[in-house]
């Protein structure tokens, strides 16, 4: 499906769950403050132009993997309180995640191609970067870690900084 329009749910609860694998969004994603009750599911999809999520709730699983993230994906300020997933993607124009909570998260064979925050990023259970790949300058300050934190085989091309991370399960 090709969607060639600006999706804008900003600001709105969505009750349903939200399934929509495979998808170009040709004009962007906008869903500020918006609360997403029931499962997001994206897999595959690619995303043009930005995705805006600053401030977003997500209250079920979601799934983002395989997804390919073209322009700058903000997740400023999001909560996950159900198990997120990244695992594949690809972020080519800045991934902020920057003071977010996320209950389990997994990013395994993530590739960053741009810049990337983590800053004061909570991760409430398991999170795992396997074989992730970062390529621009990246930020895990003040991000800490309340489970495991897996960084098994990642590959870094650029600087990486995990200034003051904390780590309370395994590393």
């Amino acid at each position: 499906v090709h969607i060639a329009s600006e999706v804008n749910v900003n600001g709105v609860t969505i009750v349903a769950p939200m399934h929509l694998r495979g998808c170009t969004f040709a004009s962007g994603l906008s869903g500020l403050r918006t609360q997403f009750t029931r499962g997001v599911d994206l897999t595959g999809s690619r995303f043009m132009r930005h995705v805006a999520l600053k401030g977003a709730s997500f209250a079920d699983s979601s799934t983002f993997d395989g997804a390919r993230f073209h322009g700058t994906l903000s997740l400023i300020d999001a909560r996950f309180t159900a198990p997120v997933s990244f695992r594949g993607a690809s972020f080519s124009n800045g991934a902020y995640f920057e003071d977010a909570v996320m209950t389990e998260a997994d990013f395994e064979d993530a590739i960053f191609e741009n810049v990337t925050s983590f800053r004061r990023t909570r991760f409430t259970g398991p999170a795992t970067f396997a074989a992730a790949r970062f390529y621009a300058q990246s930020w895990f300050w003040n991000s800490h870690f309340a489970g495991s934190a897996t960084f098994d085989d990642i590959k870094v091309i650029a600087q990486i900084s995990f200034r003051e991370m904390v780590v309370d399960g395994e590393a």
